[in-house]
């Protein structure tokens, strides 16, 4: 299972081991990706709900919206229902990217290979149908400056927005190694290193201001993308337009439960520390010398948490990876501190296995205290329960 947490805010907490009956996280967190912590703004800008009726807007070139009112003035578009997938290496066109058409790199066939960090290359492609979508990449990076890549999207020639014309793509990160020791018996944090590996991300907001990711408004018909290269190298696989994740209420999602299907054996716990991949290389493991943690010891450093103020910038985001027993209902705690927003609350959005469980976990609420907390994941007292195989 890959269990994922992502930061939407501006503010910080930690987290360190997933407690209760079933599943235990202890860990420092700021905010990201798959379970987000900060401030999140209204859904409003990222709904993938939307009325019936209405034609898309065209926008001229001109006249770029902010992402906010784009979505006004295509407020009537509904989601699409169908996807359209394209290989990277099936361009059209390009201009001045020095790109290389590959028919495989490293287990992916018709690669686009793009080093040089500049230029263009446009796809040509049909929409069946008019509606909204969300635009996925699949890439891996490649050995450059170690940022986040950065490109510009154009639809049919045209930016459709203004924050279309910066997008950051983030490079993954994981562990090198184990913790290490000194002299004195101190643990250090793991070095980080680049994570070579073809990873999918749907555009989003850089800044955080929308929490879910860009729909792009499409009219049945001939279209085309245009990427333009800003910073970075990278393998593109693949350019997919997907409807957005239609995710519902937890209210709708546990209707399916069965309480012969509750799991009750051991919990199973998740070390915040040991996030399998980090898209920050400034996520490291750290210590704390609190006697509440695991591991602890009276005298030496231990690594026993992740986060705090290092994960506190919007789209960052933490993956752990883990095994459950059996397949059945799990609930879900954590063992946390948020002493970042003095009174206030932080946010975190969770994903398992890439997918947003049910809508109440794209915003999971860590109030602030000035010491580690243990909470269950409930609605007043109701606990949210997962189902997990």
């Amino acid at each position: 299972k890959d269990f994922q947490t992502d930061i939407c805010g501006e503010t910080e907490w930690l987290m360190r081991n997933i407690v209760k009956r079933i599943i235990s996280l202890t860990a420092a967190l700021g905010i990201i990706g798959s379970i987000t912590a900060g401030t999140l703004p209204s859904f409003a800008d990222g709904s993938a709900e939307q009325p019936s009726g209405g034609p898309v807007t065209a926008i001229s070139r001109g006249e770029l919206p902010s992402y906010s009112e784009y979505k006004e003035l295509n407020g009537g578009v509904n989601a699409a229902e169908s996807s359209v997938s394209l290989t990277g290496g099936s361009y059209s066109s390009e201009n001045g990217s020095g790109a290389e058409r590959l028919e495989s790199y490293e287990g992916k066939s018709s690669v686009l290979k793009w080093e040089s960090e500049k230029g263009s290359v446009t796809y040509e492609f049909t929409i069946p149908e008019t509606g909204l979508y969300n635009i996925a990449l699949t890439y891996m990076q490649l050995l450059c400056h170690g940022n986040d890549i950065r490109i510009a999207l154009k639809i049919d020639g045209a930016y459709p927005f203004d924050d279309a014309g910066d997008i950051a793509l983030p490079r993954l990160w994981t562990d090198k190694g184990g913790v290490r020791t000194d002299n004195n018996g101190d643990q250090i944090s793991p070095e980080q290193t680049e994570l070579f590996e073809y990873t999918s991300q749907v555009l989003r907001d850089n800044e955080g201001v929308a929490v879910l990711p860009y729909e792009f408004a499409l009219s049945a018909g001939k279209h085309s993308i245009t990427l333009e290269m800003k910073a970075e190298a990278f393998a593109l696989a693949e350019v997919t337009l997907c409807p957005p994740e239609k995710t519902e209420d937890y209210k709708t999602v546990s209707e399916g439960y069965s309480e012969k299907d509750y799991y009750s054996g051991a919990p199973v716990v998740i070390e915040g520390e040991d996030a399998a991949i980090k898209t920050s290389n400034s996520l490291i493991p750290k210590s704390d010398n609190s006697a509440f943690l695991t591991p602890a010891s009276p005298k030496n450093l231990m690594i026993n948490y992740i986060g705090s103020g290092n994960w506190s910038s919007p789209g960052q985001v933490l993956t752990w990876k883990f095994t459950v027993p059996k397949t059945g209902i799990y609930e879900l705690g954590f063992k946390y501190k948020q002493s970042q927003l003095v009174n206030g609350v932080s946010y975190r959005y969770l994903k398992i296995d890439g997918k947003t469980p049910f809508s109440e976990a794209r915003a999971i609420a860590f109030p602030y205290d000035t010491g580690w907390q243990i909470s269950e994941y409930s609605d007043n007292g109701t606990p949210y329960l997962l189902q997990l195989d």
